[in-house]
């Protein structure tokens, strides 16, 4: 599974606003994992009618279920979010409900979630292999550049335990080589 491009996450800041968009930019900008964004809740993402600064997955949906992982809440996120998501909706309402779930409450699936990313990846042009796991990788490369190549943070961002796990996540193309090849003495 490969990461977006910067400008393949352009197209898709520019898509209609959808449930689809939403979990694509919070994936992206978030880099939780699709079963942790699915598990998020309308409380989970509001407080006192206002976007949170820290989104934060709890203990029970997160691989391992040791602890619960906190992410800040990117800028984009917080001008998004109010305009897909009522902040008067029910609190436990889920914050990607299923096409039914709006009636009874119940969450998007995984695998649908997996079938509307790759929809959109169509429908934009995007190709190769892409899915769901495809936002983690992009949050851990985008993240990744512009920490300046601080693979800490992004270990920690990721809610990863090693350092070997998050390097699986990194991709370095060989335009890059280049430029570094071209910095040395």
């Amino acid at each position: 599974m490969r990461s977006f491009t910067t400008t393949e996450i352009q197209s898709f800041r520019s898509m209609p606003q959808c449930r689809t968009k939403l979990l694509l930019m919070m994936g992206i900008y978030s880099g939780f994992r699709i079963s942790e964004l699915l598990s998020l809740t309308v409380d989970a993402i509001y407080e006192d009618g206002l976007v949170k600064d820290v989104i934060t997955v709890k203990k029970e949906y997160m691989k391992g279920k040791k602890a619960a992982h906190s992410v800040p809440t990117h800028p984009l996120l917080k001008q998004l979010i109010p305009q897909l998501v009522s902040p008067h909706s029910a609190h436990t309402l889920p914050l990607f409900p299923s096409r039914q779930g709006i009636i009874n409450n119940q969450r998007l699936s995984r695998r649908q979630a997996a079938r509307d990313i790759q929809s959109y990846c169509q429908l934009y042009g995007i190709t190769g292999n892409v899915g769901t796991h495809s936002m983690r990788k992009s949050f851990a490369m985008h993240l990744y550049k512009a920490s300046d190549y601080n693979i800490l943070g992004v270990c920690k961002a990721l809610g990863h335990k090693n350092v070997k796990t998050t390097m699986k996540y990194l991709e370095v193309d060989n335009s890059e080589i280049a430029g570094w090849m071209s910095n040395m003495e």
